[in-house]
């Protein structure tokens, strides 16, 4: 009887370890497709956020918006002796201009992550004449949308037409411009930065195909500074006025 009793008991043991043995694999096998359906849940949104924030340049809502302000600020905000930047309406570009510590290539990454890249300052200015050759990225890729936009300053050259001003806040005076070329050149195309006798302004960025493909460039002259008269409304005059 003893023995049948201890049986019993141990029967029963087993049977208890056998329910927290089936628990144990129960609530392992959840966790597991608990994995199995959050893995792709997350590739998804991380594929369909990677593929908005590759868009963002191309697909944001207040772009028109920024395109009016921009235009707005030519007349509305005036420009400050210590900062040179270019303002360009049609791409809601506002922009300092930045010149590299050198000529190598790190040098002037590092200089177009502030601004616009002032490329061969020897070579022209808006003050003093000659080709005032400025470049900066068409694309780059940051974390966020915000980020990515701000570093593809250049994403909508495209939208340049000739006749379209471009504004070029310099040694404290706005000079405008008029753009009276368009085209696309190859990457060792450098007689686009060669000083010119006139007042030349040389814009380019690289193609979305990446460094190695075309430039896109456009061409402007100068055709004089925004100047305020004892009202506050700008005008554009002759620069000598």
């Amino acid at each position: 009887m003893p023995e049948k009793m201890e049986c019993i008991k141990y029967n029963l043991f087993s049977m208890e370890e056998q329910k927290d043995s089936n628990k144990k694999k129960n609530k392992f096998s959840k966790v597991v497709a608990f994995f199995c359906y959050l893995i792709p849940i997350c590739g998804l949104l991380a594929g369909i956020y990677m593929l908005v924030n590759i868009l963002s340049p191309n697909i944001e809502i207040n772009y028109p918006a920024r395109q009016e302000e921009t235009l707005k600020k030519t007349t509305t905000i005036r420009p400050e002796l210590s900062v040179n930047k270019i303002i360009i309406p049609q791409m809601a570009v506002d922009l300092p201009i930045v010149i590299a510590l050198d000529n190598s290539y790190k040098a002037e990454l590092i200089a177009l992550d502030k601004g616009v890249l002032n490329r061969v300052p020897k070579n022209g200015n808006p003050k003093d004449g000659g080709n005032y050759v400025l470049a900066a990225h068409r694309f780059d890729i940051g974390w966020t949308p915000e980020i990515t936009r701000a570093k593809s300053p250049f994403y909508h050259i495209e939208n340049m037409k000739v006749k379209d001003r471009v504004y070029v806040d310099y040694e404290g005076i706005r000079y405008v411009y008029e753009i009276d070329e368009i085209k696309s050149v190859r990457p060792n195309a450098v007689e686009i930065e060669a000083r010119t006798k006139d007042k030349r302004l040389t814009v380019y960025t690289c193609d979305l195909a990446g460094a190695d493909a075309d430039r896109h460039v456009f061409f402007a002259k100068q055709i004089g500074k925004i100047a305020w008269d004892d009202k506050g409304e700008a005008k554009v005059v002759n620069v000598e006025q």
